[in-house]
């Protein structure tokens, strides 16, 4: 009687069960929908118990998710949805959180998903030292606790989710950045990134929108071109406000534009709009159009109307073309 039970209880809640194709068949350590999805909570859960204190909560926004080729062949048209299922589920073990952290605020505004797929064999590390084999029915899941826009198109290097490719049978490994063209060379086979706004009342997520660099380019404020060595580089002004500094800034997110120097102060310029007016303000050495500007000091800022093609020259070598959209 009681087997009887068991097994009609089985039957209804196999109903239940999401299809993962036309054919709802899976051949074994292929990776289902629901599976990838309750991975991905499961990695939000895990760097939410790390990261967060009795005090505050704090939680990774920006993910990416390393697939087998064969998952990823057959995940991929769900990308979208399981993006969007991932960001709902977040928001649910959030929302549970509340009575405890009730004067929460959401450090970002966006969730970011992005779906690579890495060859079969290959070795991943995620910055942690140590290599997977990324195999089928199992996701290497990456993550930042700060919203990342995976476009190469905006330089903000920072907020860079770092990896490491070890190809199989090899004995070299390759480094490689999140935003640089979504961990360029790792054989992937398409770039799908989606972005969900993020619901701060913690509610069913939105439709997820995928990013690209054209979206980018279309929503950005200004232009700020520059070279590199010999490699010529666009950052996208996608805030209202940026800050420009060399390599040895440590914070990260897309205001910040790093530059490869080791000569310039952390926020050595400042950018803003405001007002439908870019203004301009230098901490460093820096010319604007030919004219040297003023330093500013702590609070003490001085703002310089800044046109909307203008030629800005930092310590004397390094030049930024600024057009504004």
């Amino acid at each position: 009687m009681l087997q009887k039970l068991k097994e009609k209880i089985e039957k209804i809640a196999s109903g239940f069960i999401p299809k993962d194709d036309a054919t709802g068949v899976n051949k074994p350590g292929e990776l289902s929908r629901q599976q990838l999805v309750n991975q991905i909570l499961e990695h939000f859960q895990l760097s939410f118990a790390e990261e967060t204190t009795d005090e505050s909560m704090l939680y990774p926004t920006s993910f990416n998710i390393v697939l087998h080729p064969d998952d990823y062949a057959k995940r991929q048209q769900g990308f979208a949805q399981t993006s969007k299922d991932s960001a709902s589920k977040f928001h649910k073990f959030l929302k549970g959180k509340l009575a405890q952290y009730a004067d929460h605020i959401p450090h970002a505004t966006y969730w970011s998903f992005q779906f690579s797929s890495c060859g079969a064999g290959d070795n991943v590390e995620a910055g942690n030292g140590s290599f997977s084999v990324v195999e089928a029915g199992e996701a290497i899941i990456m993550s930042s606790l700060y919203s990342i826009d995976f476009s190469a198109a905006n330089m903000a290097s920072g907020t860079n989710i770092k990896t490491t490719r070890k190809p199989q049978g090899s004995l070299t490994t390759e480094s490689y950045n999140m935003n640089k063209d979504a961990l360029l060379g790792m054989d992937i086979l398409n770039k799908d990134k989606f972005r969900i706004n993020f619901d701060k009342e913690f509610g069913a997520a939105k439709e997820p929108v995928s990013i690209t660099g054209s979206d980018m380019e279309a929503n950005a404020y200004a232009v700020l071109k520059f070279k590199e060595g010999s490699v010529s580089k666009s950052y996208f002004m996608i805030d209202q406000q940026i800050e420009i500094s060399g390599k040895k800034d440590t914070r990260g997110g897309t205001k910040f534009l790093k530059l490869d120097s080791d000569d310039m102060i952390n926020s050595h310029v400042i950018i803003k709009f405001e007002k439908n007016v870019f203004q301009i303000a230098a901490f460093g050495n820096t010319k604007l159009n030919s004219r040297t500007l003023k330093l500013s000091q702590g609070a003490d800022i001085t703002w310089y109307d800044l046109a909307k093609s203008s030629s800005i020259l930092i310590n004397d070598h390094i030049i930024i073309d600024f057009k504004a959209k």
